[in-house]
Formats: structure tokens, sequence, C-alpha cells
């Protein structure tokens, strides 16, 4: 990523995420959903308690950076489908 999204994109997409987390974490299913393997796993529950807060403070830099670092060209691949020769 060459150059970090501009504000209002990246607001226009964090305040939906927000409201739908916002509405979500109202219901038993979320929870449920969100925990699913926490006995295993215990990091889920300390990720889940700072879910809304990262998303409320990531900036552009941030999601550039995560970019960066998982969005490489050289550990790019491609996949065709092509039917199968007659």
């Amino acid at each position: 990523m060459a150059k970090p999204v501009d504000e209002d994109e990246l607001k226009r997409t964090i305040g939906p995420m927000q409201q739908s987390i916002m509405r979500q974490s109202t219901g038993n299913q979320f929870w449920m959903n969100q925990l699913d393997g926490a006995t295993y796993e215990p990091a889920r529950i300390a990720a889940l308690t700072h879910l809304y807060s990262d998303i409320s403070t990531m900036t552009a830099a941030d999601l550039q950076a995560t970019a960066a670092k998982y969005l490489r060209p050289d550990r790019d691949w491609t996949m065709q489908v092509v039917p199968k020769a007659k």
C-alpha cells in the first residue's frame, strides 16, 4: 500500500463496523461465536475485550503498516480455475 487511505474513507469503513459490533454484542449468539474455542485458546478472551476499542482507535497509518506486513508481493499467489479439456 503506497499511501494510506484518507481519513474520510477510514471513518466510512470503521463506523459501520462499530455499529455492527454494538448491535451484535447485545445478543448471546455473538458471544458464543466469539468465544468458540476460548477454553483451548485463552487469548481469544483477551482479544475480545479489546475488539471495539481496537477498531475505534485504528488509524490510517496502522492500516498501512498491517497491509505492508501481510500484503507482500513476494508472497502473493494467483489461482486460475479452468474447465477440463475435452
